[in-house]
């Protein structure tokens, strides 16, 4: 036989000797990782599982915040309509009380002023009778004499 028999033989028993050893590591591992990508698989549906139902959560309290702010803005719009309604009746209310000071005030000095013209009037007519009744004297009790005068004074 030759060598390259004889290296043909040896190689096929290193092959045989071999072949056992590797099949059982290369199995061992593939199973290995087999059994991790198996691990990660069902790692990653349960966490898509929860992923899912958070997702649902969350969409459910959305709506739920939605509807809340929602009737948070109705109520707001509410009340700003009752503070402006409150506000122009305070101020329709305020409009109208200083109006009513503000008229009273002024019959109060047209009542004054009348009263003033009054006073004056009377004492401008008084210190013309008694103008008038220094200069008739003489004719002190005349009726005719105090008639004309009366006559004179209305014009």
């Amino acid at each position: 036989m030759t060598t390259h028999a004889w290296e043909f033989i040896c190689f096929l028993i290193f092959v045989a000797l071999v072949f056992k050893p590797i099949k059982n590591f290369l199995s061992s591992y593939i199973s290995d990782y087999s059994l991790s990508i198996q691990r990660n698989l069902d790692d990653s549906k349960k966490i898509k599982t929860e992923a899912l139902e958070n997702v649902e959560y969350y969409s459910q309290k959305h709506l739920e915040f939605k509807t809340i702010v929602k009737e948070i803005q109705e109520n707001t719009k509410y009340s700003i309509k009752k503070l402006r309604d409150n506000a122009e009746k305070e101020i329709n209310q305020k409009i109208n009380l200083k109006t009513q000071i503000h008229e009273s005030n002024l019959l109060i000095q047209k009542t004054e002023h009348l009263s003033k013209l009054k006073q004056h009037i009377s004492s401008t007519s008084l210190s013309i009778v008694k103008k008038y009744l220094k200069d008739n004297s003489q004719n002190l009790y005349s009726k005719d004499s105090l008639q004309e005068t009366l006559e004179s004074t209305k014009h």
